[in-house]
C-alpha cells in the first residue's frame, strides 16, 4: 500500500470517526427566559444523554461562557455541558433585579436548568468568583448537586488576608486600581462587584456540606513586580486550605507552576474523567 493511500484511508477514517461523535451530540444555544429576565447558555447534549453526566460551567467575574473555550470541546465528548452567561454578562439581558448576590444568581441559575428540563445532578465546575456562585447554588439546591469543583476560587477572606501582606502603599495602590477597573464595567458587572460583602456573609452561614468538593489550586501565581511574592502566595495557599472545611468530603489538588488560570499547565478535561467522574458514580 503506498504512503498516500494510506493517507487517503486514515483521513476517511477520521471523517468518518469525527461524524459518528458530532452526530451523538446536539448543541442548542440561545437566550432562555427566566423570571428576571434572558439567560444565554449553550447545551450540548448527547443522544443518550442519561448514560452522561452533565457538568455545569460557572465563570469568574468579569468573564462570560467564552472563558471555557480551551476545555468546552474535549469535556463534552465525555459528558452532557452547560455553559452560560449570569444576567448582564456577554449575550444575556441585563436582570431586573438589581441585586446581584449568591442568592439571585443562584435561583437564575436554577430557573435555567429547569427550563432546560434537567433532572439528573449535575457537576458544578467553578473558576474565581464564580465559586462563590457555585458554593451558594450547592448549598441551596444540594438535590441538585453531585460535586462542586473550585478552581482558584477565594475563600470568603481572601480580601482581608491579601491586605495583610500589602503595605499600606501597595493597599491604597490596589483601592486607585479597583475603582478605575470597575468605573470601566458595565452596570451589572458593577453590581456583581456590590454584592462581595452580602455575598460573604451569606456563604460564612452555609452548614458544612455533605458532598465531594475539589479545590484546585495553582502554586505559580505571578504577583507584581515589587510585591513579596513569598508572602502572596503562602497567604493564598492558606486561604484555599480553609476550604477544605466547607465539605465534609474535599479534596485539594495543587498545580505546579500554574497562575490564576491553570489551563496551560493542569489537563482539566483528563482529571474530570479519570479522577472525578470515578469518583462520583
Amino acid at each position: 500500500m503506498t504512503i498516500n493511500r494510506s493517507v487517503q484511508i486514515l483521513f476517511v477514517l477520521f471523517i468518518l470517526t469525527f461524524s459518528a461523535s458530532a452526530q451523538d451530540v446536539e448543541i442548542t444555544s440561545g437566550q432562555q427566559k427566566v423570571s428576571t429576565g434572558a439567560i444565554w447558555f449553550e447545551y450540548r447534549q448527547h443522544t443518550a444523554k442519561n448514560e452522561y453526566p452533565t457538568i455545569v460551567f460557572e465563570s469568574g467575574a468579569l468573564s462570560y461562557s467564552n472563558y471555557w473555550n480551551p476545555v468546552i470541546d474535549s469535556i463534552a465528548k465525555y459528558a452532557n455541558t452547560i455553559r452560560y452567561d449570569r444576567a448582564g454578562l456577554g449575550r444575556s439581558l441585563p436582570s431586573r433585579d438589581s441585586v446581584r448576590s449568591v442568592v439571585q444568581i443562584t435561583r437564575e441559575l436554577n430557573e435555567l436548568l429547569d427550563s432546560l428540563k434537567i433532572g439528573s445532578k449535575i457537576i458544578l465546575l467553578c473558576h474565581s468568583v464564580g465559586g462563590y456562585y457555585g458554593r451558594a447554588f450547592s448549598a441551596l439546591h444540594s438535590e441538585r448537586v453531585r460535586a462542586l469543583v473550585l478552581i482558584e476560587s477565594p475563600c470568603t477572606e481572601w480580601e482581608d488576608l491579601l491586605r495583610s501582606g500589602l503595605s499600606e502603599i501597595q493597599s491604597r495602590e490596589r483601592d486607585s486600581l479597583l475603582k478605575l477597573n470597575r468605573s470601566e464595567l458595565s452596570y451589572m458587572e458593577r453590581q456583581e462587584y456590590k454584592a462581595a460583602d452580602i455575598n460573604r456573609k451569606i456563604l460564612e452561614k452555609i452548614p458544612k456540606m455533605i458532598m465531594p468538593v475539589y479545590i484546585i489550586q495553582g502554586i505559580g501565581h505571578n504577583w507584581a513586580e515589587g510585591y513579596n511574592r513569598t508572602l502572596l502566595n503562602a497567604i493564598w495557599q492558606d486561604c484555599q486550605r480553609s476550604l477544605l472545611s466547607i465539605s465534609e468530603e474535599s479534596y485539594w489538588i495543587k498545580v505546579p507552576n500554574a497562575g490564576h488560570h491553570i489551563f496551560g499547565e493542569f489537563d482539566l478535561p483528563n482529571f474530570i474523567y479519570e479522577q472525578l467522574l470515578n469518583k462520583t458514580k
